[in-house]
């Protein structure tokens, strides 16, 4: 089961902080990898796939409520799809490019790209796995499409593109 109530992220937040940890973004992550920052003593990072509507209506203000950081993944096709109509459904939805936007400039969530359409078992291939059979310069030409499709999209839609790539399934 994938599912976690918002009680309990309150109570695995609050755990985590009591415990010394600190949430730290992709950014500082990748600052460090880099050598031009420094990360606490106990970093963490909160992540989050598929970039349900939940996210944005539950996670968000969590997130302000305890000072912590988290990322966000989010599949373009599932937010063009949901951009089309006025759906907000926290059980069972996807963010649109609106709330797109709204996270891009939220300090507390980095946005991540979960690829355009990869995050399926549409078009014969299952999710982002190469199929059988296919080249190897196949599969990258296929993969790297995808991926520019989806920071086209979010640029296009919010003036911001993804720093990281989550890869799916």
């Amino acid at each position: 089961k994938y599912i976690v109530t918002p009680d309990t992220l309150k109570n695995d937040i609050n755990f985590l902080k009591n415990k010394g940890y600190t949430f730290v973004s992709a950014q500082e992550l990748i600052d460090y990898t880099n050598g031009t920052s420094k990360l606490p003593d106990k970093p963490v990072m909160l992540t989050f796939d598929d970039g349900f509507y939940n996210n944005y209506g539950y996670v968000m203000p969590i997130l302000s409520e305890y000072d912590a950081k988290a990322v966000i993944s989010v599949v373009g096709s599932y937010t063009d799809e949901y951009s089309k109509s006025n759906i907000a459904n926290m059980t069972y939805g996807y963010v649109r490019w609106s709330e797109v936007y709204d996270m891009f400039i939220d300090k507390r969530v980095e946005v991540g790209n979960h690829s355009y359409d990869f995050h399926s078992n549409n078009h014969g291939r299952n999710g982002s796995k190469r199929n059988s059979g296919e080249s190897e310069d196949t599969y990258k030409n296929i993969f790297v499409d995808d991926t520019q499709k989806a920071q086209d999209r979010f640029m296009t839609k919010t003036g911001f593109a993804p720093i990281i790539y989550t890869y799916p399934f």
